[in-house]
């Protein structure tokens, strides 16, 4: 008798810390996802990076790296101040340059992008209607390629 209670007493203690901890990221998760929605997404990365992921689901686990990556990025997005590193090598390639070059010489901006070359920088200012497209594009031949 005297060992089944142990073992219920030690199962029920063992069991509390986790039943806690799933409380704990319901709630981190709730706020997390509130401050995502409102477009906060580096106070909403803190709170995903800080969930201990060790009593989760596999899928709950999956879903917190997620957000931590999505967060991530659309943080660093939003800043004037991001990682330059990809653009600065970007800038040194010859056919970057090329290409602007004759985008400009050509002026090839669409009305839907606004390009500054010399920034190396654009402006998405809407998605484009299919008349705003050039007309030798094969759809069909797009979908075949992605679909394979």
């Amino acid at each position: 008798m005297k060992t089944i209670i142990s073992i219920a007493l030690l199962s029920f203690l063992y069991l509390l810390p986790s039943a806690a901890q799933q409380n704990d990221y319901t709630k981190l998760k709730s706020d997390a996802e509130q401050l995502y929605a409102a477009g906060s997404y580096a106070k909403a990365n803190e709170i995903y990076a800080s969930v201990n992921q060790t009593a989760l689901s596999p899928a709950e686990v999956r879903w917190v790296e997620f957000r931590i990556a999505d967060t991530s990025w659309r943080a660093r997005a939003g800043t004037e101040t991001s990682d330059t590193t990809v653009y600065e090598k970007a800038q040194k390639q010859l056919r970057v340059q090329e290409s602007l070059a004759v985008a400009k010489q050509m002026d090839l901006s669409p009305s839907w992008v606004e390009v500054d070359s010399n920034k190396f920088a654009g402006v998405f200012k809407a998605v484009p209607d299919r008349s705003d497209l050039p007309s030798d594009i094969n759809e069909a031949l797009i979908v075949e390629l992605y679909s394979k």
